[in-house]
């Protein structure tokens, strides 16, 4: 099943080596970087050439301050350096211009709300009882989709893994006050009884829930993390990846829980018969996460010992 799906995935190849969010339309960072992943860990008659063409189409893409665009006609620096980042790490030939992408990674910090503007938002406050818009931790800034933005949960867990696979080469002091920066702030946003969603737990004193594929993201980026309060969060990545129809979902489910040491056989079987050849074919990002899902030799985004 895993060399059929890389076939697929690598049927939807565009002519310049990247990957398009679906067959026909341009290449962009996100989909290409998670397809190189899946066809760099597929069967060698599939990867060789398709990973090589992808690998170029990244490494051609990169900005000179060591980021990368959502696409070629969509310049400037984006949230997408982390994947480009994470699919070039396991490359000799590329190994450096990973480590350029998450030097940029570690200079870069979310737009955080100034305290003159909470303190101008709590005077216009006409009824004081009232709940705050949201509940946060104003401190904290993870990372943002784009510069000068605010951090956001999903921006933050792709850093936090991409820092993650690499700090062993980068600057010790700078990446670990970043890593910690980006951890507190995925604990701060999680929902009350577990999960993550996009960015808020709560708005004006209302629980939000949450989502499979930010929950995923984020215990992928905590995967190296021993407290007791990921529990809870397992066990609802398990109950809404398993419920949901969509396969991306399902499968950052395996991927994540995997990691975790969940046991995730049923879970491969309901996606495996997603992937039949008579089912439509998914967008490419999920395709690439099912290839990468359905493997069962292979634990992707596995972050290596902290020396």
């Amino acid at each position: 099943m895993v060399e059929a799906v890389s076939h697929r995935l690598a049927q939807l190849q565009n002519p310049d080596g990247g990957w398009g969010p679906r067959a026909g339309v341009h290449s962009v960072t996100e989909t290409t970087a998670l397809a190189l992943l899946a066809v760099d860990g597929s069967s060698p008659g599939v990867a060789a050439d398709h990973a090589n063409r992808a690998a170029g189409w990244l490494v051609t893409r990169q900005e000179p301050d060591g980021s990368w665009p959502v696409a070629k006609h969509l310049p400037g620096p984006s949230w997408m350096t982390s994947l480009a980042v994470l699919a070039l790490a396991s490359r000799d030939s590329s190994r450096g211009e990973a480590l350029a992408g998450a030097r940029w990674l570690a200079r870069q910090r979310a737009r955080r709300v100034s305290w003159l503007a909470r303190l101008l938002h709590r005077l216009e406050r006409s009824d004081e009882s009232a709940p705050e818009p949201v509940s946060l931790d104003y401190r904290l800034s993870g990372w943002p989709w784009l510069p000068g933005t605010f951090g956001w949960v999903e921006p933050t867990a792709y850093a936090l893994l991409a820092l993650k696979t690499l700090r062993s080469e980068l600057q010790p002091a700078q990446v670990r006050e970043r890593i910690r920066d980006g951890e507190a702030l995925l604990w701060d946003r999680m929902c009350r009884g577990g999960g993550w969603n996009y960015g808020n737990p709560r708005i004006f004193g209302q629980d939000l829930w949450p989502y499979p594929d930010t929950t995923a993201w984020a215990l992928i980026a905590l995967q190296d993390s021993r407290s007791a309060e990921l529990a809870e969060s397992l066990e609802v990545l398990r109950a809404t990846a398993g419920e949901s129809g969509s396969t991306m979902a399902l499968s950052l489910g395996i991927l994540a829980l995997q990691l975790h040491g969940t046991e995730v056989g049923d879970m491969r079987t309901a996606l495996a018969s997603r992937l039949e050849p008579s089912a439509p074919d998914p967008d490419v990002r999920s395709l690439a996460l099912a290839s990468l899902a359905l493997d069962h030799a292979a634990v992707p985004f596995l972050i290596p010992p902290d020396a």
